[in-house]
């Protein structure tokens, strides 16, 4: 299994990634803005990248980039690609080969609103139809909020902190205080005749 250490490093059944291994199978990255060749186009930029590799064939290339929602066919340089397209693309690396595990930098970074709302239901779908798992680095909270489960937050490269998303709601719910004078009684009237139950009692009558 994919464990995050307290470090920072990125272990894999015990071993460290980058260090005590190579770019595992299964595992796609990435890594904020990715580099392209310009004056060629998508399935040329990501052939090229799945020569390397060895191990995944043309139609496994086209399928990506349908995957992310552009055409594998059109003879567009990416250099006239769009800051989404782009992004979309970069994606489309990521999933070469039909990783099980995704780690994503700052994919939203740079879109505009209607790019972001196309990247979020994107990541949706990838992991409601194929069941993958995502990983994604961000300080969009707002926009994390709408798509992760599960949360962690690092600082200096140290996690300091973990909660699902009903634990973040239930940190950051609206609330208000009332001051009474008779706490008793008004936590029999919160209850019996406003049917709250998740309250908390403090000094001074509040």
């Amino acid at each position: 299994g994919y464990v995050i250490a307290d470090s920072g490093k990125i272990m894999i059944d015990g071993k460290e990634l980058g260090k005590d291994m190579d770019f595992p199978e299964g595992l796609g990255a990435l890594i904020e803005t990715p580099g392209f060749i310009w004056y060629q186009s998508g399935f040329e930029n990501l052939r090229y990248l799945a020569r390397i590799r060895n191990k995944i064939n043309d139609a496994q290339v086209k399928d990506a980039i349908r995957q992310v929602g552009l055409n594998p066919d059109s003879k567009k340089w990416v250099g006239k690609y769009s800051m989404g397209m782009k992004q979309r693309l970069g994606l489309g690396i990521a999933l070469l080969g039909h990783p099980k595990f995704l780690i994503l930098d700052e994919p939203t970074n740079g879109l505009d609103p209607q790019g972001i709302c196309d990247m979020r239901d994107l990541l949706k779908r990838l992991q409601e139809e194929r069941g993958m798992s995502i990983l994604i680095s961000s300080h969009m909270l707002a926009e994390l909020d709408k798509v992760a489960t599960d949360f962690v937050v690092i600082r200096s490269g140290k996690i300091i902190e973990q909660f699902t998303k009903e634990e973040l709601l239930e940190r950051c719910r609206d609330c208000f205080q009332l001051r009474v004078d008779d706490v008793k009684k008004a936590s029999v009237i919160l209850e019996e005749t406003c049917f709250v139950q998740t309250y908390e009692v403090l000094p001074k009558g509040i």
